[in-house]
């Protein structure tokens, strides 16, 4: 089944090469037999925002780190492909891969009071970046350091070049980290969680402030994200992950609309706070399940309503499901799929 309206929009689409393209990304963490990302593929086009959604270890911030070389030493990674513009990040030396870093390549972290250094100035911290990639210095780094702090908001920006982090509140401390981000002039921005821990004021402020530079720089964005209302406001794709597999794949609307994975399904219903007849709110069963506990089948079955419903759980529980097309450009890794659509509105079977 096709939908017209959405083959105009993907043929639009699959004209723009994509600025990132991540193939059969998988990690392995020391001492763990399974996989903690298992064969990740998605790909993001220059001006678009792509949400890689899912609970806390799905593997949504390992997959970061992964396309920027921050793994920590006990994982050991392999993908068949990681490109930037067409270029093989993993055939880049340690020297031409940090010369990317930070300039055409860029990420804006979680907790910034805590990833800004404490003992540094923030025009410093802000000024690194143009002094590494584009070799500005003295009057000019801070004369641009000062325009940066404006762009991003934050007021009395020529007073604010010579305070410290501890001085700033988090969302400033956040307006900051976006400032060193942008500095270099990216092509692509990483945004893990940028709103967490931010009130929902400052969230929204932080969300508009982004939208706007990517709209204004024509930026892509990878954004790390379990907040829902973050990805309905701003991304064009979402990728859902579950247990280090991509489990849902498609443009923001159609899947927030008609999820086809069970747990996209879930997620959604847990967002909106729906209710059954006695009131009681809906939740997903047991904890999250981590890809290392796991080795065949599909992941989600311990915790699938709708597995159980169609009758297929000994299948879902023996076989892997494959990552395959649904329609109007969309994906899911799910055994009861094949022309199914669901509607959020239908709710899951309990």
């Amino acid at each position: 089944m096709t939908c017209k309206a959405c083959e105009s929009t993907d043929r639009s689409a699959d004209i723009i090469d994509p600025i990132l393209s991540v193939r059969d990304l998988t990690v392995h963490f020391a001492g763990l037999d399974q996989p903690v990302l298992d064969r990740v593929s998605f790909d993001v086009r220059r001006g678009e925002v792509v949400a890689l959604v899912g609970e806390s270890g799905s593997g949504k911030s390992v997959t970061a780190l992964s396309i920027m070389r921050l793994l920590p030493s006990v994982a050991k990674m392999s993908a068949s492909a990681i490109e930037f513009d067409g270029q093989d990040l993993q055939k880049l030396s340690s020297a031409a891969f940090n010369r990317l870093r930070g300039g055409r390549l860029s990420m804006l972290f979680q907790q910034p009071q805590v990833m800004l250094d404490p003992t540094s100035k923030v025009g410093v911290q802000v000024g690194e970046p143009l002094l590494y990639h584009n070799g500005t210095h003295g009057r000019e780094n801070r004369r641009q350091v000062v325009g940066l702090l404006g762009e991003v908001g934050i007021p009395d920006p020529a007073a604010r070049v010579d305070c410290y982090s501890f001085e700033l509140s988090g969302g400033m401390a956040q307006r900051v980290m976006m400032a060193a981000a942008l500095g270099a002039g990216p092509e692509l921005l990483i945004a893990d969680e940028p709103t967490t821990a931010l009130d929902v004021t400052v969230q929204a402020q932080i969300l508009r402030l982004l939208d706007a530079e990517r709209r204004r720089r024509r930026l892509a964005v990878l954004l790390i994200t379990h907040d829902l209302a973050v990805v309905s406001a701003i991304a064009d794709r979402i990728v859902v992950m579950y247990a280090g597999r991509v489990v849902e794949e498609g443009p923001t609307s159609q899947v927030l609309k008609n999820p086809a994975h069970p747990y996209t399904q879930a997620l959604i219903r847990c967002s909106l706070l729906q209710a059954d007849a006695e009131g009681r709110l809906f939740s997903l069963p047991h904890g999250a399940v981590h890809a290392r506990d796991l080795a065949v089948g599909c992941r989600f079955h311990p915790r699938c309503p709708v597995a159980q419903a169609h009758g297929c759980l000994e299948r879902c529980v023996m076989e892997e499901p494959s990552l395959r097309d649904t329609d109007c450009g969309r994906k899911a890794r799910c055994w009861t799929v094949v022309d199914r659509e669901v509607s959020v509105s239908e709710g899951v079977p309990a």
